[in-house]
Order: structure tokens, then C-alpha cells, then sequence
């Protein structure tokens, strides 16, 4: 029998949620519990120096602990190289010191103060007197992945149908839509962070703990053990297994219809349809999908309608017509017939 894997989503400089979320896992697991951090200890939050301290202190005490790279942690390593180095992945305008990025909320920590008139020359000189070597060294260490048996820790996700092995460092701390989108199965479980969720959530080929703890809300952490997944915190483990929902997203031919299994009717918010559980057989199922330039054509057993609700071609509706209870549907990328691209 293996020894159950914790993992802690993205910190962002909280240290009294890091402190928390240690607390329950040596609670549930003891002192020697294996523990998986996904990526971005620094940004944002105020602690972010506060952050690295015990991290560093845990692996110099042997600590089973496994410190992942996440795209911010990565540019606050390049910022301190000789010459601070750009992330060419960011848009243009943007930059580790930008305001939405953090960087100004990490350097305040190590007791840098500058304004945007302050050269960015004397700003790397007064960085590299005040980081502590030990804490670039650790920057510098961090590992883009982390393997098991079953499961694939990253940061940020993977290029779908490329092998593990053969991931680009960018993608592992900077990716997102076309891997958020991919429903196929990967070669083993992801579990990841970097994109911000309401909720940990398990989608059934991937596992997001990244719930906006750089934003100040709770600090998400999972427990994976015997293929199954918990969430953790004060009150013990909570079961954590795939959602069940349908995931939309635009995209430049259609709608990507990207569930997993579905049974029952459903409601529909913003960008996701959420089951109602319901007795017996499932009905055909309705699924209002809002777009304004696409029209899905029907494969298999999904067949798609203008909504008598809508009076202009901005909601359609795609039907269930199956009456098995449960259905299990493949990635669907709708093609677009005689409608111009959005």
C-alpha cells in the first residue's frame, strides 16, 4: 500500500493559510506526509519572503516535501539573475513589477521601496543585497514536475498529446485553454494550479487547486490516495471526485463541449451547465450554450435547436436524446457551417 500525496495549491505570499494548511496535513498525516506544492509561493500576498522561509527550513530538515515551479516563481528567478531577465510569454505592457503581477508585493517584503521613476538598474542592485542567496538558490531548484505512478504534478497544465517527458518548461507554468480544454484522458492524472477557480475541482483528467489565495480567499489542499482524492482542512477530508459538468468555452469554430459523465437535467450560469440529481431514467436533456456566431451540428445523439425562449439567434439549445440514465460524451469541437467566425 502507498502512502497518500498531499498537494497545496498556489500561496501567493499567505503565510498564516500555508501555516494552516501544514497543520492539517501533519494532522492527517503525520510528520512525514508527503507534500506537493504547486508553484507560486511569491506575488500578490504581503508575505511573500515569510513564505520561502519555512519552505526552505522543511527541506533542510528532511522534510518529504516537493517545491514545484510556477510561472511567478520563475520570473522572480530571472529577475535576479546578473541582468534581470523579461518573461517573453507575457503581454506586451506587462512585466514581473506590473501591478497585477505582484512582483512590487514581493520585493516590499524583502524591505525594497521604489516608485515607477525608480531605475530598474538600482532597483536588481538593491534586490541582490537584500534577497538572501539561500532564497534565489531555492528559486533556482524548483522543479517543473513531479511524478508518481498515477499522477503528473504541475503548476500550470500540459500541451495535450505531448509526453510527459517531452513538456516544455513554458507550458508547465503558463498554460491554459488548450489545456483546460482538452477532455481526453492525459497519460495519468494532472493536478495543477495557476488558474483560479471557485472551488478545487477534479474534472476527471485533471484536478485544479488553485482557489485565489493571492486574492485572499482560502488556500486549497488535496490528499490523493488509492486513486481517489480528498480535499483537506480543519475538519478532516472531504471526498473530492469529478464533478460531473458540462465545461464550456469559445472558441474561434464553435463551442466546446467538454463533460464528462451526465445524468438528469440541467441549469444553466455562466459558462457551465450544473446537474439537478433526479430519480430513475434521465429525460432528454436541455443545455442553453449562448453564442451569438455559432451554431452546433448535430453528431450522434446531440441535436441542436434555436430557443423558442430567444427571440434572435444568440441561444441555442442542444437536447439529450438518449434515455440511458447515465451517458459518457466525448469531446465534441462543433464545426461552423455558412456563419462567420467570432
Amino acid at each position: 500500500m502507498t502512502a497518500p500525496t498531499y498537494a497545496i495549491g498556489d500561496i501567493h505570499g499567505q503565510l498564516e493559510m500555508l501555516e494552516q494548511a501544514l497543520d492539517h496535513i501533519t494532522a492527517d498525516g503525520g510528520q512525514d506526509a508527503k507534500v506537493v506544492f504547486l508553484g507560486d509561493y511569491i506575488d500578490r500576498g504581503a508575505n511573500s519572503r515569510a513564505v520561502i522561509d519555512p519552505l526552505i527550513r522543511g527541506q533542510a530538515e528532511g522534510r518529504n516535501w516537493v517545491t514545484l515551479l510556477g510561472n511567478h516563481d520563475r520570473m522572480f528567478s530571472w529577475f535576479m539573475e546578473d541582468t534581470p531577465r523579461h518573461d517573453p510569454h507575457l503581454l506586451v505592457g506587462y512585466h514581473w513589477l506590473h501591478d497585477r503581477l505582484g512582483g512590487r508585493e514581493t520585493l516590499e517584503s524583502y524591505g525594497l521601496t521604489f516608485t515607477d521613476k525608480t531605475r530598474l538598474e538600482d532597483l536588481h542592485a538593491e534586490a541582490l543585497s537584500a534577497v538572501p542567496e539561500q532564497h534565489v538558490a531555492f528559486l533556482r531548484a524548483l522543479e517543473p514536475m513531479h511524478e508518481t505512478a498515477d499522477i503528473a504534478f504541475v503548476h500550470a497544465g500540459i500541451r495535450p498529446d505531448v509526453p510527459l517527458a517531452k513538456q516544455s518548461e513554458n507550458d508547465l507554468v503558463w498554460i491554459r485553454q488548450a489545456f483546460h480544454n482538452h477532455a481526453a484522458p492525459h497519460p495519468k492524472l494532472i493536478v495543477h494550479g495557476h488558474t483560479p477557480v471557485d472551488r478545487a475541482t477534479h474534472y476527471g483528467n485533471r484536478v485544479n487547486l488553485d482557489t485565489g489565495a493571492g486574492y485572499g480567499k482560502p488556500l486549497s489542499v488535496a490528499v490523493f490516495d488509492q486513486n481517489k482524492s480528498w480535499l483537506l482542512d480543519e475538519t478532516g477530508r472531504r471526498r473530492l471526485p469529478p464533478d460531473g459538468r458540462l465545461h464550456l468555452s469559445t472558441n474561434t469554430l464553435g463551442v466546446r463541449v467538454v463533460p464528462e459523465m451526465i445524468r438528469g437535467s440541467f441549469q444553466t450560469r455562466t459558462g457551465e451547465a450544473q446537474p439537478r440529481a433526479r430519480g430513475g431514467k434521465a429525460p432528454s436533456t436541455q443545455l442553453y450554450v449562448q453564442s451569438s456566431t455559432t451554431l452546433p451540428l448535430a453528431p450522434d445523439f446531440i441535436a441542436a435547436k434555436p430557443s423558442a425562449k430567444s427571440s434572435t439567434p444568440k441561444r441555442w439549445v442542444i437536447t439529450r436524446l438518449t434515455s440511458r440514465p447515465f451517458c459518457s460524451i466525448a469531446i465534441i469541437l462543433y464545426q461552423v457551417s455558412n456563419i462567420s467566425r467570432p
